[in-house]
This record gives structure tokens, C-alpha cells and sequence, in this order.
């Protein structure tokens, strides 16, 4: 059962397959999973240079929040 969060990824990186909706697709059923389990708020972290990501998740109603420091930095 949930406490306060509970994470999920996913990616579609083949080219021949993006705007099929598989991203739609897989957020919907995540976001009704979530919704089950009693979740009342939803966010995501997607990498600043992601041209795909960050207009997929806006065109989705999430909305900027913050930046943090990547997990991968030197």
C-alpha cells in the first residue's frame, strides 16, 4: 500500500515508434492505478534537455515546478 509515494518510468526511445500514443497510453493507466491507490497529487521529473518529455507532460497539464541537480552530474 502507498504511503506518500510511489514511483514509476518509462520511455519510449525507439523513433519509429513515438506519436503512437503508447506514452498517452501508459501515463493513463499509471494515473488510474495511482487514483486507486488513493493518491491525490502526481508529479514527474524529467531531464531539462528532454525535447520530447517536458511538451509531452505539459500538453499533459503538469506544470514546472522546480529544478534539481541530476543524479548523473561530474
Amino acid at each position: 500500500m502507498l504511503n506518500k509515494a510511489q514511483s514509476c518510468s518509462f520511455c519510449i526511445s525507439t523513433p519509429d515508434r513515438r506519436n503512437e500514443g503508447i506514452g498517452s497510453k501508459l501515463l493513463a493507466e499509471i494515473t488510474k492505478q495511482q487514483l486507486t491507490l488513493g493518491a491525490t497529487e502526481q508529479w514527474v521529473s524529467v531531464q531539462q534537455h528532454n525535447e520530447k518529455g517536458i511538451p509531452f507532460y505539459k500538453a499533459k497539464g503538469f506544470i514546472y515546478q522546480t529544478k534539481q541537480r541530476g543524479y548523473a552530474t561530474t
